[in-house]
């Protein structure tokens, strides 16, 4: 979960999507709305060998684990929604 000042944000990893909880004003406390976040394309190798490996593509769900609230060029709020393989960066490079 992450929040702003009017807003927390949950990551809802099995449903595949964000829910919003206003914080302030009539909805307080409420879930005011809920964003699926679609589905993501992987290449995968289906295969245990080396040679003749098996390559598809495949439809697949993000389902993130993790959510957090940044502001970038002045805009907030940004999402980075990383999931367990990837690792969230700590630095801007």
């Amino acid at each position: 979960m992450t929040t702003t000042n009017e807003r927390a944000y949950v990551s809802l990893q099995e449903g595949n999507a964000i829910a919003v909880i206003d914080l302030i004003g009539p909805n307080s406390n409420q879930v005011t709305a809920i964003h699926t976040l679609g589905t993501i394309t992987v290449t995968n190798d289906a295969s245990d060998r080396e040679e003749n490996a098996l390559i598809d593509t495949v439809k697949g769900l993000p389902m993130p684990d993790t959510i957090v609230n940044f502001s970038r060029g002045g805009v907030r709020p940004a999402f980075l929604l990383p999931t367990r393989a990837t690792p969230v960066p700590t630095t801007e490079t």
